[in-house]
């Protein structure tokens, strides 16, 4: 799991200079652990998003798209700002021109639309499946030899 492989890893470098970033899977339905969350947090690694918007499937929720039409924002932009709110970094790619334009209209807006207490824990209940990505220690160990 994440946490363990960071743990290998830190253990690895104990003289050395420690990871600033984990970047894992990550959005709305498919949220780290808080013990994951927590050690980070400890350790003072960034928690970041490469995937926020679960390669399209957050676009198509019900609570998301209720969320947006409140605050007349995008779904897009709504799983972004959840992920914003709860202390992650994301990046993303994309294709279409409009999609880069909204998603990156969020760093120049945020805290302009504020979710919710209420909101946010609407989207905590959200389930969306999680794509698992086991990193093995052999290639923690060659990227950071």
């Amino acid at each position: 799991n994440d946490m363990q492989d960071l743990e290998s890893l830190l253990a690895l470098r104990k003289d050395s200079i420690k990871p600033a970033v984990n970047q894992i899977y990550m959005h709305v339905g498919c949220m780290p652990d808080s013990q994951l969350v927590e050690f980070c947090r400890r350790q003072g690694i960034l928690l970041e998003a490469y995937s926020p918007l679960g390669k399209g499937g957050v676009l198509g929720d019900q609570t998301v798209n209720e969320i947006a039409q409140i605050h007349s924002r995008t779904p897009a932009q709504i799983a972004l700002q959840y992920l914003a709110q709860k202390g992650h970094a994301f990046t993303f790619t994309s294709t279409n021109k409009e999609h880069m334009k909204q998603s990156n209209e969020v760093g120049r807006i945020f805290g302009s639309f504020p979710l919710s207490l209420n909101e946010m824990r609407r989207l905590d209940t959200i389930s969306i499946a999680c794509k698992t990505e086991a990193i093995s220690n052999n290639i923690l160990e060659s990227t950071y030899q």
